[in-house]
């Protein structure tokens, strides 16, 4: 097997969590001898979907606009989805195969599939040097999650997907994540893909936190006289006073998912007040769904904790350290 073909192959699994199955593409005879002599040509199984991998047979780099012709070609011919294998590239040539729209994966760097939805970069390590790294929303969901479910010590992608909502992928990239981040460590079970922590309990909180971000992306107000349904749970200063001895704040603080409330706007008409406003319900619109992990229709202990851990205020930094005395690590 084709040495950069191998590399593709583990650079996917390690990306994407699927294992990619490759052979030869036995079917050169509908391209033209120019298209045959010119590139070497793998067929692959990639997340249900046959797919072929191009690799050019000269060593130097080709120009995205001949690219483009060839490709273009042999799709036309076979039918297929065409990705173009190379071992490194620069960043103007990068932007030049995206900009002819040419998909591409450069093995432990970057994978470009837009047709099946991926675009992926490699960026955390160099983010790390620089300090500038948090943690996705999906990868801090996953380290929330485990936080709640102690018991569950092994996770694999589609387990998550079935539990959190969101797609396979997504958490593929997120194992990865967590990896570079020293949070965890990836390893085979059979051949699936799971990540084992590398801290347990408390150990593993002080260790994530550094990286972890408020859920809340935006808050505004509403008429106080709103329905709360069970979309919302209780947030901010109104969950920290039920949950320690801090006053609570004048008007409500409720907690709704960001993608939830644009749903809504789409066929609801929501009144929005103005900056000011005295009888309202303040409502926070987070990354995530704050029911996720809610009690008792309160937003649980560590996403309060993080959405308030930067307040600044010495009254409320002391409820928060109150409020994870009891936590059950």
């Amino acid at each position: 097997m084709n040495d950069l073909v191998e590399r593709t192959i583990q650079y996917v699994e390690s990306i994407l969590g699927v294992f990619l199955s490759v052979k030869d593409y036995t079917q050169k005879d509908h391209l033209s001898l120019l298209l045959q002599n010119h590139y070497k040509i793998f067929e692959a199984n990639l997340l249900d979907e046959i797919v072929l991998l191009i690799i050019p047979r000269e060593k130097k780099n080709q120009s995205p606009s001949i690219l483009k012709k060839h490709f273009f070609q042999i799709e036309k011919k076979t039918g297929l989805y065409s990705i173009y294998l190379c071992n490194e590239t620069n960043s103007y040539a990068r932007k030049e195969l995206i900009k002819n729209k040419i998909s591409f994966i450069v093995p432990d760097n970057q994978l470009y599939l837009p047709r099946l939805g991926v675009c992926l970069r490699e960026y955390y390590k160099s983010n790390l040097v620089t300090g500038n790294l948090s943690l996705s929303t999906v990868a801090q969901l996953v380290l929330l999650y485990h936080f709640h479910n102690r018991e569950r010590t092994e996770l694999s992608p589609s387990f998550l997907a079935a539990k959190l909502g969101y797609s396979t992928m997504s958490f593929s990239r997120v194992f990865k994540e967590l990896e570079v981040l020293n949070l965890g460590t990836l390893k085979k079970q059979g051949r699936k893909r799971i990540i084992v922590f590398n801290y347990k309990g408390e150990e593993l909180w002080k260790a994530s936190l550094p990286f972890m971000v408020s859920p809340v992306k935006r808050i505004i107000s509403i008429p106080s006289d709103y329905e709360v349904s069970k979309e919302l749970a209780l947030s901010g200063h109104s969950a920290l006073s039920k949950r320690t001895m801090i006053n609570p704040p004048p008007h409500p603080v409720y907690a709704m998912s960001l993608t939830l409330f644009n749903a809504r706007m789409k066929n609801e008409v929501w009144e929005i007040l103005p900056d000011g406003s005295s009888d309202k319900i303040d409502l926070q619109l987070w990354r995530y769904n704050p029911v996720l992990f809610s009690t008792e229709n309160k937003i649980d202990k560590l996403s309060l904790y993080l959405s308030l851990k930067d307040n600044g205020d010495e009254r409320i930094e002391s409820a928060l350290e109150e409020l994870l005395e009891d936590f059950k690590w």
